[in-house]
């Protein structure tokens, strides 16, 4: 059996290849060689500088290579060119970064969408300055409401507090699109209420798992730019009545308490 505030942990808090310079020691053995006379051995040493002073000239003619005129453009035009070239690349191959904060907007409080169209929402948890912040913008969609059976209250202790309850399970889709904070922050994907076929608020039931077959939760295994996350709310609906909608009511740490949150008064809204 399960509890109705079911709290889960979702996350725990966080060659050169050494290649041997082979040193190859050649040693060379030789004969013995014949002492020159030393007739001999005065003649060749006269010839040498002579030899020697004639096949640096001709190595000095063979090896000068000719100048060659350079009819581009000037050194320094050549270095910007090619510096220019280099940002360019540069500027190529960076990868994508997440914009800014200051590049969203949250919807407007009012707000009407149809089922699985998405809306900017802002999310936060704990105050800036304190140990375990975070705070982001999050691209959230409704994608559909799906009636359950009574059968789903069996999963907890308290059965007849639900009696003659409907559950409705709110799916939804998310995509962090700015995150700043603790990676490791939870309970950031936005949540979202039932709204009854009347127009008037549905109880909620909430329940935080990943086990129960008919809401599944995968939330944000990081709380980074591009992590998504999939997410179920329950709403109840008395008999006789349904949930045919959903909304979403802020932040308190963003939008304030009940006189100061404008979204509780008209909240982003799917149907």
């Amino acid at each position: 059996m399960k509890r109705t505030n079911l709290n889960t942990t979702r996350r725990g808090l966080g060659l050169v290849s050494a290649a041997a310079a082979a040193a190859l020691l050649l040693t060379a053995c030789g004969g013995e060689e014949e002492t020159p006379a030393p007739d001999a051995a005065q003649e060749e040493v006269a010839d040498t500088p002579e030899e020697t002073e004639e096949t640096a000239d001709a190595a000095a003619e063979t090896e000068a290579p000719e100048s060659t005129e350079v009819t581009g453009a000037p050194a320094d035009d050549v270095a910007a060119e090619t510096q220019d070239g280099a940002d360019a690349a540069a500027e190529t191959e960076a990868p994508a970064e997440g914009g800014a904060a200051a590049d969203f907007e949250t919807a407007a409080p009012g707000t009407e969408l149809a089922f699985g169209e998405p809306a900017v929402l802002h999310t936060q948890e704990r105050e800036e300055g304190e140990e375990y912040y975070a705070f982001g913008y999050v691209e959230s969609s409704v994608t559909e409401i799906v009636k359950g059976d009574a059968s789903f209250f069996e999963l907890f202790e308290d059965t007849e507090e639900y009696k003659g309850m409907t559950p409705y399970f709110i799916m939804s889709e998310h995509e962090v699109l700015y995150a700043e904070g603790d990676e490791g922050g939870t309970n950031l994907e936005p949540g979202f209420e039932g709204v009854l076929d009347d127009g008037s608020p549905a109880q909620g039931l909430i329940v935080i798992s990943t086990g129960i077959a008919e809401c599944p939760n995968e939330y944000f295994e990081d709380f980074v730019t591009g992590a998504t996350a999939t997410t179920c709310n329950v709403a109840l609906a008395p008999e006789g009545q349904e949930v045919t909608g959903a909304v979403w009511t802020g932040v308190r740490e963003i939008d304030g308490g009940f006189s100061e949150n404008a979204y509780l008064e008209a909240p982003v809204s799917w149907s």
